[in-house]
């Protein structure tokens, strides 16, 4: 019997919230144009792939609370600048893989009837969908000055770059800064910044993306320092995806 998962076990982070109690369902669509080269003389059709298309579409119910997702998409609707999403199919837990989605909002459909949920679709335009690793869970609550994730480890280093997606959920204390680093290393034993993200002192999300020839060691982990405040505590997903083209 082939492995299988439980889909209620997933957990699907949108911008500075986690999504996942207001959905039900999601779908990632990839496709790519196939463009004939053809020659003269051949006896079969002959393609090469074209530019790719990601469609991604999340499904669930309707709230209308002011923190609930649909105020969040309602607000950034008709935004320029991408959403920040991570999709984890067995949840946001340190090591487990994710989808990590720079997505543009495309459309909403609201659909009531008086003896059914109030449910909610949107659907988004993805510029890429690259799969990756939790790093840190957001089930993880970081306190103290320091936190360091478990390092993910790869069979080897890759030279093509990386993305990264921040999401912060929760914080309090009112910390004057939550400084987030993706460090890598060859050995375990000796660790460098590989990705390094702005500070942040309140709720919010970050993606980062890396040269695209940059090398990235076989061995990744995430760290989060707490700086300043009272007993600041934060909820947060460090999610990150080695670049394969």
């Amino acid at each position: 019997m082939p492995h299988a998962i439980a889909g209620r076990d997933a957990t699907i982070l949108v911008n500075q919230i986690d999504a996942s109690e207001y959905l039900n369902e999601f779908e990632i669509e990839r496709s790519a144009d196939d463009i004939e080269v053809t020659r003269f003389g051949a006896i079969d059709k002959e393609f090469l792939a074209g530019p790719h298309e990601n469609t991604v579409t999340l499904s669930g119910h309707w709230s209308g609370d002011d923190v609930s997702l649909d105020q969040v998409l309602d607000d950034t609707f008709g935004d320029a600048g991408d959403q920040v999403v991570t999709i984890c199919p067995r949840g946001s837990i340190a090591g487990e893989i994710c989808y990590l989605t720079p997505m543009v909002q495309t459309s909403e459909d609201i659909d009531v009837a008086a003896d059914d949920l109030a449910e909610d679709e949107w659907e988004f335009r993805a510029s890429s969908v690259r799969r990756g690793a939790v790093l840190i869970g957001s089930d993880i609550l970081i306190a103290g000055a320091m936190t360091q994730g478990d390092p993910v480890i790869a069979p080897a280093a890759t030279s093509k770059g990386a993305s990264a997606h921040v999401h912060l959920i929760d914080v309090d204390g009112t910390p004057t800064g939550v400084t987030i680093l993706i460090e890598g290393s060859a050995d375990a034993s000796s660790w460098a910044t590989v990705i390094a993200f702005d500070a942040m002192t309140a709720k919010g999300f970050a993606r980062k993306v890396t040269s695209p020839v940059a090398v990235i060691p076989a061995q990744l982990r995430a760290t989060v320092a707490l700086a300043g405040g009272t007993s600041p505590t934060a909820q947060v997903a460090v999610c990150v995806a080695r670049h394969k083209r």
